[in-house]
């Protein structure tokens, strides 16, 4: 949630700010909590997201050795739940990649009748919350197409990895920086969302996945991580990286 939270601001502030709009950060957090629980299929109405075949090979395969049968309704946590069960580990972290809010669905949220409500009037002289953070959105679809739909980018199980940033982190204008700061993040985010477990996380786990990250846990104590990322003066020591940093 923290990396979502601060990604997402670097991503809704204009490039020419030095920092985010005051409040932004705890509404971006606010809108993921929000958008996370719509699409949540244990929540009475809310609209989890259906099975689309066509849209994933490793999911399409995955549903058919599975033989699950698939109805309308069947949603991508239930396949989710399907192939963790069945040891499909891998195809489950993919499919839940379906399951999850895209950068449209926040738009959704925070253009609700409830939001503008909670949050009319707040924001600097000039433009709310809201507004703001619906036209960064918009503009970061346009601006950053990789980040608008499903993740496709996948290391899988690789233990050694090299990301090469060479083309996609700029220097110059604050357009660059802000571009730069948002590939030195995701990268980062390759690396930690292997090892980002600990005994603190177990309570928000549920029973079925609890022993499996008991396991995992187990298991990163004892390894040596390493993360190196050369040239990072080329971010030109945005606010939002330092933090998340």
């Amino acid at each position: 949630r923290e990396f979502n939270k601060n990604f997402l601001t670097i991503l809704v502030t204009p490039p020419e700010r030095e920092k985010p709009y005051e409040g932004m950060s705890n509404f971006v957090g606010r809108m993921v909590d929000l958008a996370y629980r719509r699409k949540d299929d244990k929540i009475e109405r809310a609209s989890p997201e259906t099975y689309k075949p066509g849209h994933n090979d490793v999911v399409d395969t995955a549903v058919a050795q599975l033989g699950f049968r698939i109805l309308p309704a069947t949603t991508y946590w239930e396949l989710v739940d399907a192939m963790f069960d069945a040891g499909m580990v891998y195809e489950a972290e993919v499919t839940q990649r379906y399951a999850v809010p895209t950068l449209n669905d926040l738009v959704a949220v925070a253009s609700t009748e409830e939001v503008r409500a909670e949050y009319e009037g707040s924001g600097e002289v000039g433009r709310s919350l809201v507004d703001a953070f619906i036209l960064g959105i918009r503009e970061a679809v346009g601006d950053f197409p990789v980040f608008s739909d499903h993740t496709r980018f996948d290391v899988g199980s690789a233990r050694i990895v090299a990301l090469d940033l060479q083309d996609v982190a700029l220097q110059g204008s604050a357009s660059a920086k802000k571009q730069t700061a948002l590939m030195y993040m995701i990268a980062r985010q390759c690396f930690m969302k292997k090892v980002a477990f600990s005994k603190e996380d177990f309570p928000f786990f549920t029973e079925k996945y609890l022993p499996f990250y008991e396991r995992l846990v187990a298991d990163l104590v004892d390894e040596y991580k390493v993360m190196c990322m050369d040239e990072f003066h080329k971010t030109g020591g945005h606010v939002g990286l330092q933090e998340q940093m």
